[in-house]
């Protein structure tokens, strides 16, 4: 039976169960808690490929959901109304959604949608690339991106945008610097990486503002620092509010009681 991960920062199925989010029907009772990202509905464990995309790809996610207030999942459960079959629940790879108070978010909450290419697999590799985007484009969901994570396969990224109008999906491609913009998310791009320098897990550089992620370590440091600083600022604010309306209430007492000894007070 596969091994569970020994490294990164991938998020195995036990360490999900806790948050109480129902996972996929039928999970076979023999399958083994620590094989992460398994695949209960065809019974199939995640490549190696796929492992290594998740581990530098997750910690990114995460790291730009918690600058701009977003919510990062990953092999969390997410309510697609319109899905066959009476369980609704769905499970993206790597996904960046709006914050809500539900405690499982509903595909109107998605902003990206992205899924690691199983390729080893032949019903795996038609669940991603075809059930998964049907289901995200059935139900309006702006961005959904199939990464292909296995090095001796050219093909890198397919990134679909959808369109109002016709109610379908549009390919779309890089920029002119070869850059893939997040539609909805602001900052967010992604860019293949040369071929020579392709490594396990990393076919795509990610990048935030025009700046490359690469050591996790480093951006969330500066993600710890960004953060502090916000909420030193958001104190600041609110003491500086306060201290303004308690100087107003005083002038405005101040002005009463002066006009109750009959003098009317001269305001600029």
């Amino acid at each position: 039976m596969p091994q569970s991960a020994q490294s990164g920062r991938v998020i195995s199925l036990k360490s999900r169960a806790g948050e109480g989010s129902p996972f996929v029907v039928n999970r076979p009772t023999f399958v083994d808690p620590e094989i992460p990202y398994y695949d209960a509905e065809l019974g199939v464990a995640q490549s190696e490929a796929h492992k290594d995309v998740i581990a530098y790809l997750l910690p990114l996610f995460e790291y730009i959901a918690r600058l701009l207030g977003l919510r990062s999942l990953s092999d969390n459960a997410i309510r697609y109304p319109k899905a066959p079959g009476e369980n609704k629940y769905r499970y993206g790879d790597l996904v960046l959604a709006r914050q809500s108070n539900k405690k499982n978010p509903g595909s109107g909450d998605l902003l990206l949608v992205m899924e690691v290419v199983s390729t080893t697999h032949k019903a795996k590799l038609l669940k991603d690339t075809d059930t998964q985007k049907d289901l995200n484009e059935q139900h309006g969901v702006q961005e959904f991106v199939l990464i292909w994570p296995d090095l001796d396969d050219d093909r890198v990224i397919d990134r679909y945008r959808y369109n109002k109008k016709s109610k379908c999906y549009e390919e779309i491609g890089p920029d002119e610097d070869g850059f893939f913009h997040a539609s909805l998310v602001p900052g967010l791009a992604f860019k293949p990486a040369p071929r020579p320098l392709w490594t396990k897990g990393r076919k795509l550089n990610c990048y935030y503002q025009g700046n490359p992620l690469g050591d996790v370590g480093q951006e969330r440091e500066r993600a710890d620092r960004e953060h502090e600083a916000k909420l030193e600022a958001e104190t600041r604010a609110d003491r500086e509010h306060e201290a303004k309306l308690e100087t107003e209430e005083k002038m405005q007492m101040l002005i009463r009681q002066l006009r109750e000894h009959g003098i009317e007070p001269g305001i600029d």
